[in-house]
């Protein structure tokens, strides 16, 4: 899979060439001579990645400040939302969270819309880019400019964040992993066809789960389509939708270190 960077708003060629560089991806000026499998470009709505190759899928760009996510951060409530049931939010209740599969975004921005306070890791260089300048986007707008402050992306692997911040706890840990589908689900929408491209799928979950082991204090939480296996060894209590389902696994007991990941950049 290639990946080019393309100037299409020659007003934005600054922007182009930083996110170039940062990327380290080839720049072109047209289209037409992209040779490559897929390119980002930046126009007035921001970045999005599309294919060169593939007519049909439709240019990927998220959007936490217009559309049907917008429209649901602005109805969700601790009542009607499943994942803030999962999180076992309610008054008073607002803990501290680690989203160690960022994909789009969507759940953790709903989860600080809810109240919470979310860290979020991509480790996909491109996924990352649309997400930073969702974010950047979403701070500059007065509906979400409180949420995108609650909110910090890390550019990593799951695995190596933990190394890292070795001293960095939380009170509970997100995973929802993607795996390659056999059959047609809601990731097979035109929308989300260059993304379940990008990503792939995340083989590796099950060394994530480890990895998490001993960082969170009351939780860790996967999610899962509602009939796929289990990720790991049974959870503590599980929570099934139409769709998805919720395996929680509790901290073991004395599990009770306080959570420091709140003072650290």
């Amino acid at each position: 899979m290639t990946v080019a960077i393309i100037i299409k708003d020659s007003q934005l060629t600054e922007k182009s060439l930083t996110l170039a560089s940062s990327m380290h991806l080839p720049l072109v000026d047209e289209v037409s001579s992209c040779h490559y499998d897929y390119y980002l470009s930046y126009d007035a709505a921001g970045l999005a990645l599309a294919s060169s190759t593939n007519n049909s899928f439709k240019p990927l760009r998220i959007d936490f400040v217009h559309g049907k996510t917008a429209q649901r951060l602005q109805q969700a409530s601790i009542n009607k939302e499943a994942i803030a049931k999962a999180f076992g939010l309610h008054k008073g209740r607002r803990p501290y969270i680690l989203d160690c599969t960022a994909g789009l975004g969507r759940d953790a921005m709903l989860l600080t819309k809810l109240g919470c306070r979310v860290d979020m890791i991509e480790r996909s260089p491109i996924i990352y880019a649309l997400l930073n300048d969702a974010l950047q986007r979403a701070s500059l707008h007065s509906l979400t400019k409180e949420l995108s402050s609650h909110i910090r992306l890390f550019h990593t692997q799951a695995q190596n964040y933990f190394d890292d911040y070795p001293n960095r706890h939380y009170d509970a840990i997100y995973l929802d992993p993607m795996f390659p589908e056999k059959k047609k689900s809601a990731l097979a929408q035109k929308e989300m066809q260059i993304f379940k491209e990008i990503i792939g799928g995340d083989l590796d979950a099950h060394l994530i789960f480890n990895a998490c082991q001993g960082y969170y204090t009351d939780r860790l939480i996967i999610k899962r389509p509602r009939l796929a296996p289990r990720l790991a060894q049974s959870p503590s209590y599980q929570l099934t939708g139409k769709a998805n389902r919720f395996d929680i696994y509790l901290a073991p007991a004395g599990s009770n270190q306080s959570t420091s990941a709140s003072g650290v950049s």
